[in-house]
């Protein structure tokens, strides 16, 4: 889903909602310019879990769903998790999530 009206000229990555949350969250996000993006999950040592987005976008606003679940398919247990997203080279933002089962 996309909307003009949301449109800025900054690179945003949203609070997921809800959060904290079971089973599903959303996250929002806003990209200035036509450009690759990458949206991934990992937990508090640092390890990746997931790649949620890896592909290039219009500028717009977008959102995407997280499931719990890590790249294999199996759901995450209960703690703190860190949503990271990377424009380009050159920006990047994280967010803290907590999943609850």
């Amino acid at each position: 889903t996309e909307s003009v009206a949301k449109l800025t000229n900054k690179f945003i990555l949203e609070q997921n909602y809800p959060n904290p949350f079971n089973p599903l969250t959303l996250i929002e996000y806003n990209i200035p310019y036509d450009s690759h993006v990458k949206i991934e999950i990992y937990i508090l040592t640092g390890k990746r879990i997931l790649s949620l987005v890896d592909k290039e976008y219009s500028a717009g606003y977008h959102q995407i769903i997280w499931n719990g679940k890590n790249k294999n398919g199996s759901d995450v247990p209960s703690g703190i998790y860190f949503i990271k997203s990377f424009l380009g080279e050159g920006f990047k933002n994280i967010i803290k999530s907590t999943v609850i089962r």
